[in-house]
């Protein structure tokens, strides 16, 4: 599993600016395919073992920050969360970004700008 750091970097991290090339994107289609059935077609990413319902099922591409491949793991970084898909055991863990801390900080500066009158 990884880390609060690796996480971090991982929200941080960018797509390339040349986009995706065709092979990784074949490479990470059949990294998944025995447990996530992952298929990208007509601009989604489509993981076939979910069930219809499920918002996570379909995934518009032009959605997607970054596809990180972590070895067992595949990462698939969307703003809000990002979504690991294990190659060993078939499990798909969800990391929800916590903006807790962002409010706080936000919070803070408000009311030291209302002491000072501003």
């Amino acid at each position: 599993m990884i880390n609060k750091e690796g996480i971090r970097y991982l929200y941080h991290s960018k797509r390339p600016a040349d986009g995706y090339s065709e092979e990784f994107l074949q490479s990470i289609c059949e990294k998944c395919r025995k447990f996530h059935q992952i298929e990208i077609k007509d601009g989604f990413l489509e993981i076939g073992t979910l069930d219809m319902n499920n918002p996570f099922r379909r995934i518009k591409f032009s959605c997607i920050q970054n596809i990180e491949d972590l070895g067992d793991e595949v990462a698939v970084v969307l703003k809000p969360c990002i979504i690991f898909f294990n190659n060993i055991t078939g499990k798909i863990n969800i990391n929800l970004r916590n903006e807790q801390r962002r409010a706080t900080i936000i919070w803070r500066w408000l009311r030291k700008m209302l002491r000072f009158g501003f």
